[in-house]
């Protein structure tokens, strides 16, 4: 298989790891003046704590599904102090909250300006399942090379899983089980770095399918990964591999313009909602 260096450099700019991280121990003890001097109330314990840590997944995880839900529109402005008073912490954990976010592409931060929704275009969505390919072809490979009984369970699972929500008709759970599919094999890869990639290529896809897609059956996908997990099984690499290119060709194919919404929320009643579903 060959691979496009030029749309993967294009798609993936590094912008996480050590560096980053690096940058974020140094400057905490500034922000903290910078947040006292502000009026905020800062708890010298805050930061590092197990508790912190949590808070900080909760918003991650409640903010990321409330944009691939669509409760958040493309666009959407994201003021870290609102964040910080809908999730009971400060503007600097809102703000880490943020950054994950933009870390798998679901957020933008603009200097001097805040953090919106992302809002990719038409282009960058196809260059998005155009990279997916290749790197879930790749994926596809390390997991039939590391294939046990152990990664057959976790992955039968979870497609069982699938199967009995969509007879349910959960769309809203069938379709963050379907993220969850690719994510998945991702880890069970062994290539963390790859697993990253994937993960982000995931969330973006799945924001630009709740932007521009239309309504399809959750059946689909979940036929379609029942097909790569029996070709996996049996060793099956090129059949694997051919699957999850339709696979992913069928969802770029669902990438077309639809109707906005017509209820518009303020964002402390999207959070509300997306904080109880969080800690229910």
């Amino acid at each position: 298989m060959q691979f496009n260096l030029k749309l993967i450099v294009k798609t993936f700019y590094f912008r996480y790891d050590f560096f980053s991280d690096c940058m974020r121990v140094f400057c905490r003890p500034f922000n903290r003046v910078i947040a006292m001097n502000k009026g905020e109330q800062v708890n010298q314990d805050e930061e590092g704590s197990s508790e912190t840590n949590e808070r900080v997944d909760t918003a991650f995880s409640a903010l990321r599904r409330a944009i691939l839900d669509r409760a958040l529109e493309p666009g959407a402005r994201l003021p870290a102090d609102s964040i910080g008073v809908g999730f009971g912490m400060s503007r600097t954990l809102a703000r880490e909250a943020l950054l994950r976010l933009e870390r798998i592409g679901l957020v933008e931060m603009r200097p001097k300006r805040g953090a919106i929704v992302a809002c990719p275009s038409i282009s960058e969505a196809y260059d998005i399942f155009d990279a997916r390919q290749v790197l879930e072809n790749r994926c596809i490979e390390h997991v039939i090379r590391r294939w046990n009984s152990e990664i057959e369970a976790q992955l039968e699972d979870h497609v069982k899983k699938e199967e009995t929500t969509a007879r349910f008709g959960d769309v809203g759970a069938s379709t963050h089980l379907a993220e969850d599919f690719h994510i998945k094999l991702g880890h069970l890869s062994g290539n963390q770095v790859l697993a990253k990639f994937i993960e982000e290529t995931v969330s973006r896809s799945s924001l630009i399918l709740a932007l521009y897609g239309g309504p399809h059956q959750t059946d689909c996908s979940v036929s379609e990964h029942r097909m790569i997990l029996n070709a996996l099984k049996s060793g099956d690499q090129s059949a694997a591999q051919n699957l999850m290119n339709g696979h992913i060709s069928a969802l770029q194919s669902r990438a077309v313009v639809d109707e906005p919404p017509a209820e518009k929320l303020r964002l402390e009643q999207i959070i509300g909602r997306y904080v109880t579903s969080s800690t229910g």
